[in-house]
């Protein structure tokens, strides 16, 4: 049987830290997790990626709250998805719904060929 992946979700360089000292095989940066979290700065990121050595996914949200995004917000996420892989994330983190609560795959599609090779969790 394989070993199951453990993320960490993290929103500072001291849980970062912590949780690759844990065992995380991977983390999922974000920032203000106490709102659900959000997309952290990329100070943070290049903090984080210069001196942990498991992989870091980012989070790509610029708000709190639904996953509906309008027109902006998605030119937005598109050009930190990009900024993100620049940097040297592993990959990023996204979601985006329909007012009915189904995924929007039109919005999908456009954050992950935004995302390129990089890998993408919902």
């Amino acid at each position: 049987m394989d070993k199951p992946l453990i993320e960490g979700c993290v929103d500072s360089y001291a849980s970062a830290a912590a949780a690759a000292l844990a065992g995380a095989d991977r983390l999922e940066l974000c920032a203000n997790l106490a709102i659900g979290g959000t997309t952290p700065s990329p100070a943070l990121f290049k903090q984080v990626h210069r001196d942990v050595a498991v992989p870091v996914n980012v989070l790509i949200r610029p708000r709190f709250g639904d996953f509906l995004y309008s027109q902006p917000e998605m030119e937005e996420m598109c050009t930190e998805i990009r900024a993100f892989r620049a940097l040297g994330a592993n990959g990023v983190v996204i979601g985006a719904l329909t007012p009915e609560g189904t995924l929007d795959m039109d919005k999908m599609r456009r954050l992950m060929d935004c995302a390129g090779d990089m890998e993408v969790t919902l």
